[in-house]
């Protein structure tokens, strides 16, 4: 015969509470469903966490919830699976992320303790219970784990470099072109062209970092930010500038003219150890235009692109291209910059093959930009915030105030939903790039996709 701890599940207040605390669990799941990135592979652990968790925690909750109201013992023991799933995600983030997981590890354990010390008080305790709150707790754990940024896999090609250990600056630009414009302080470099001017920002930058691989939401603002980058030395000539700039990323970047209306840039970065990142940059383009602008991309030449505005973080959908499977695919979301995606155009892309990216505006190419080491140093594994198989590297442009944005990333997770942060492997990374100014009429064939 139950003793009187065992019946206190009876008591209309316990059960009131246990019946408000499996509806506010319910909802959680079913909003974690529903917000969630779908369209992983059953070997992805996001299938698992994204998909599976949810509806297996909604059957959970569901047989506690009929125990709690026919007063079942052996249904209410379901219920242990809930403080169990509290304690084990919240020792297990402060264990997984040291110096970013312990802000989300103050906000868990209070209410972990507080739910455990109630089902402890309001449920027969048995080996059931006990096992319940133990499976829980790896739950728990599996989905703090899910939540790590994979092993970085980012490819770096370039060689070693030797980074100047004394400071030379030279305040003024000695670099004369009459088509490009240096600004050495930022790393820009500006032209125009029959009334649309392009900046290219062609450093490796780190915008929304995390220093363990967590969500970068729970990192402070100096982790997040990281280093400011400085200027340290500059050399030029009339054809030939170049300049080293100084972070925890040591950076040199080079330019020399081609010809009148062609200008080389390489980057170069040296990473010493992983970087952890949400949002980043391997070159952001401006371009300033009151225009309509399309783009079309060497893969896939004769589909020409208009670039349009996008909301966030729901409402018009953005477009973006990225690599993977030896393809350039240019895609559009469903709303915002979240899937499922729409297959706009693509083409063959092969691993280490140069991508041309043509600005076109007033039917004209204007600019041409030739990315020489993007798709050789780019992630294709997949993103853990966009789904629908898209790979963490990606083209986005989208239409802003001041204009329009093109922004390149190798691994990156600004597409999608959530704070996750994947890395860049430790490494020396090459950016060769050349920025072409042009003005050629477009092939009949083309095709806008507007």
């Amino acid at each position: 015969m139950e003793d009187g701890r065992s019946k206190s599940l009876v008591i209309r207040g316990a059960a009131a509470v246990w019946l408000l605390i499996v509806l506010a669990h319910s909802f959680g799941l079913i909003a974690w469903w529903w917000m969630t990135p779908k369209g992983f592979p059953l070997s992805h652990s996001r299938f698992w966490i994204n998909n599976a968790l949810p509806i297996l925690g909604l059957v959970a909750l569901f047989i506690g919830g009929i125990g709690v109201v026919k007063k079942g013992s052996l249904a209410t023991k379901s219920l242990a699976l809930i403080p169990g799933f509290w304690l084990g995600l919240a020792a297990s983030t402060g264990i997984l992320f040291p110096e970013t997981g312990l802000s989300a590890l103050y906000v868990l354990c209070l209410p972990a303790l507080i739910l455990f010390s109630f089902t402890f008080y309001t449920v027969p305790r048995s080996k059931v219970l006990i096992f319940n709150t133990m499976l829980g707790g790896a739950l728990g754990l599996f989905a703090a784990y899910c939540q790590r940024a994979p092993t970085p896999s980012t490819h770096g090609q370039g060689s070693p470099w030797i980074y100047p250990e004394r400071n030379s600056l030279i305040p003024k630009s000695n670099f004369d072109s009459a088509v490009f414009q240096f600004q050495n302080q930022g790393g820009t470099i500006i032209s125009s062209q029959s009334n649309l001017t392009v900046k290219v920002k062609p450093l490796l930058t780190f915008m929304s970092r995390s220093p363990d691989g967590f969500w970068t939401v729970f990192a402070s603002r100096r982790q997040r930010v990281g280093p400011f980058r400085q200027l340290s030395q500059y050399k030029s000539t009339n054809s030939m500038a170049r300049a080293f700039y100084r972070s925890d990323i040591f950076q040199q970047l080079t330019l020399n003219t081609i010809d009148t209306n062609q200008l080389a840039i390489e980057s170069k970065a040296t990473l010493p150890e992983p970087v952890y990142s949400h949002l980043n940059s391997y070159c952001h383009l401006v371009i300033e235009t009151d225009n309509a602008l399309f783009l079309s991309f060497s893969p896939c030449p004769l589909a020409l692109i208009k670039v349009k505005p996008f909301d966030y973080p729901t409402g018009r959908p953005a477009r973006m291209a990225y690599f993977r499977k030896n393809e350039l695919m240019i895609v559009e979301a469903n709303n915002g910059e979240k899937g499922p995606f729409k297959e706009l155009a693509k083409g063959p892309l092969k691993r280490g093959q140069a991508l041309v990216i043509s600005l076109i505006s007033e039917n004209k190419v204007l600019f041409q930009f030739e990315l020489a080491d993007w798709s050789a140093e780019a992630s294709t594994d997949l993103s853990p915030t966009a789904g629908w198989g898209l790979p963490m590297n990606a083209i986005e442009f989208s239409k802003s105030r001041r204009g329009y944005d093109i922004w390149m990333s190798l691994a990156a997770t600004s597409v999608g939903r959530g704070w996750d942060s994947v890395g860049h492997s430790a490494g020396h990374y090459r950016g060769r790039m050349v920025l072409r100014r042009l003005s050629d009429q477009l092939p009949k064939q083309a095709i806008k996709i507007e």
